[in-house]
């Protein structure tokens, strides 16, 4: 069964054809306004003037298609990517179209922007970067197959995973030149998108592990398995890399060893990819809850139950939790206390993340 996908922001809303903006006035933290999927930047600015009320439309702006992936925004300017095939740059402010990129076919993959780049995969089984001052193909990257996670850019090297007839990649490209410097092998597909920290790759993969590479050579430094599949995301802060599995294990892991810290079990499957807020970890589970806990210990600090499983990946901004369910509605809640602020309703499912 095919469902819609929602993509939320503080500010902003993607679902079914539309982008739409919300008008709510958040104080954002810099770190929040370019994507760059290779570093987590840890938004650990103090609460303030926290969202106490629903938002309310500011712009809608309306495409061929669904919409599928998280915008980026630089110099003003949200760049989002939609199932039409069109990669499209719209106004921050009004909503009007700057200009559009037309791939091969669905655009439904987040993106990454670096150095005037801004990178993005295709289900026409691409990779493209497109200079965003002439608003041109600077290259793209051909495979076998299309890729089911997001790109990473760290240090001039794009890090991409796609899989080919009989094997499957963890690719590390020159991000100027879209020339391949090496590849790593898994037994099974990734769908965990990488992230980079201190010159380590770290991505999660349907053969139950999840592996730590030398972003320069690739060589394998260690990995871990789990007890079932690792489809969610990961994120770094503190020498820690922390992420869920489906086999109901919240994981918190060494950087540098992959000795495991501590695991939290949940009653479900995870596919959210965490973040990290003022010393907590916060996730969702298919077990209907969104969780809490100490990024130190692991304890559970406060779980909050929805109607239905939460795969998308919550955000945090000033103070609130923001996350959609399968139960069809937009929550933001305190991030100190796990109360709730206010849900909106939105009549389908939630998957995707804020």
């Amino acid at each position: 069964m095919n469902y819609f996908k929602i993509y939320f922001t503080p500010a902003i809303w993607l679902s079914f054809c539309y982008l739409i903006l919300f008008s709510c006035n958040p104080s954002i933290n810099k770190k929040q306004e370019t994507s760059n999927l290779s570093k987590i930047e840890i938004d650990e600015s103090p609460i303030n003037e926290p969202f106490d009320k629903p938002p309310t439309i500011k712009w809608k702006f309306k495409t061929g298609k669904g919409v599928g992936t998280t915008p980026v925004i630089s110099n003003g300017i949200l760049h989002f990517g939609s199932s039409d095939h069109f990669l499209y740059a719209v106004d921050e402010k009004t909503g009007k179209e700057k200009w559009k990129f037309k791939t091969g076919n669905e655009v439904n993959h987040n993106l990454s922007l670096s150095n005037g780049l801004i990178f993005l995969s295709s289900l026409d089984k691409h990779l493209y970067a497109i200079d965003l001052k002439t608003r041109k193909e600077q290259w793209k990257f051909k495979s076998e197959y299309i890729s089911f996670s997001n790109p990473a850019v760290s240090n001039g090297t794009l890090f991409y995973t796609n899989y080919e007839q009989r094997a499957h990649y963890l690719y590390a490209l020159d991000a100027k030149t879209g020339k391949e410097k090496w590849k790593f092998g898994t037994r099974d597909r990734v769908y965990s998108s990488p992230v980079v920290s201190d010159g380590i790759v770290l991505f999660g993969s349907t053969n139950n592990k999840f592996y730590a590479l030398d972003a320069t050579t690739g060589t394998k430094k260690w990995e871990f398995e789990a007890r079932n599949k690792i489809y969610a995301g990961s994120i770094v802060s503190n020498g820690i890399v922390y992420f869920g599995s489906w086999d109901y294990n919240f994981y918190a892991l060494d950087i540098k060893t992959g000795k495991e810290i501590w695991k939290f079990k949940t009653n479900g499957k995870i596919d959210s990819t965490p973040t990290v807020f003022g010393g907590n970890i916060y996730f969702g589970s298919n077990d209907r809850y969104l969780y809490a806990l100490n990024a130190k210990t692991g304890e559970e600090q406060w779980k909050f139950q929805t109607l239905a499983e939460v795969s998308s990946s919550p955000a945090v901004s000033n103070g609130v939790i923001y996350f959609g369910g399968w139960d069809r509605n937009f929550y933001a809640l305190d991030a100190i206390t796990g109360m709730e602020k206010w849900k909106l309703p939105m009549g389908i499912p939630i998957i995707a993340s804020p």
